[in-house]
């Protein structure tokens, strides 16, 4: 018997390959959502799924259901594997104190979940990415060459970035976002080509544990990869 694991939340498609992953090491694995019908229910490595409150509209009750859950499950492992990780490590204190959960810091999580501070960051680390700025108003985007994208800085992609092709629909985009984003600024970035890839890592005090990547190609087509680092 492997590791007892509570994933912080079910639905999400990252939750689902992270569940792939461990299941096969005969962990056990448990789920906490607000949707009883989550994807994860549905996979044959989730023993069980809790229902809670949802972490965007209710994160003390959330956090409840986790202390709960924590207390009375016996659970090795609390496992962040989606947005909620962010309010796990605000929360940090609302937790007990023993709770098995490694979590960086509020701030750590506040220069990778804002786009703009993420895009910041990568100019001090000297990392490559597209051309960007903020914008206050939708007639500053009159001399930004299209296409580009609009961004507010927090949002899932789907409902906080917009795709602008011709600069007539420029307004057409900003004013939604700058309402997610409370007033701004948003964030416009060039387009840039490429392939859509992912990576998830596992650290332990700053030594490389173990990686997984995922690469889709303009067809479609999906590869994976997982290793383990050695010493």
């Amino acid at each position: 018997m492997g590791a007892r694991i509570l994933f912080s939340e079910g639905s999400s498609l990252t939750s689902t390959r992270i569940s792939e992953c461990v299941g096969t090491g005969s962990h056990h694995i448990e789920v906490v959502d607000p949707n009883p019908l989550c994807v994860c229910r549905f996979s044959r490595w989730t023993k069980r799924v809790h229902r809670c409150p949802r972490a965007s509209s209710d994160p003390l009750g959330y956090l409840e259901t986790i202390n709960r859950l924590l207390a009375a499950g016996s659970f090795d492992v609390l496992l962040p594997t989606h947005e909620q990780a962010w309010l796990l490590a605000a929360g940090r204190t609302q937790l007990a104190p023993d709770a098995p959960i490694a979590i960086a810091s509020p701030e750590a999580f506040s220069r990778v979940q804002s786009k703009i501070e993420f895009a910041r960051l990568l100019g001090e680390l000297n990392l490559p990415q597209p051309r960007w700025r903020l914008a206050e108003r939708a007639e500053e985007l009159a001399d930004w060459p299209t296409p580009f994208y609009l961004k507010a800085p927090f949002s899932t992609p789907g409902r906080g970035v917009r795709r602008v092709t011709r600069p007539t629909d420029a307004q057409k985009a900003f004013e939604p976002l700058l309402a997610i984003a409370d007033g701004g600024p948003l964030m416009v970035q060039s387009a840039a080509d490429g392939e859509y890839a992912q990576v998830q890592a596992l650290f332990d005090r700053e030594r490389l544990v173990a990686e997984h990547t995922s690469h889709s190609n303009s067809r479609g087509n999906r590869s994976e990869r997982s290793r383990e680092s050695g010493g």
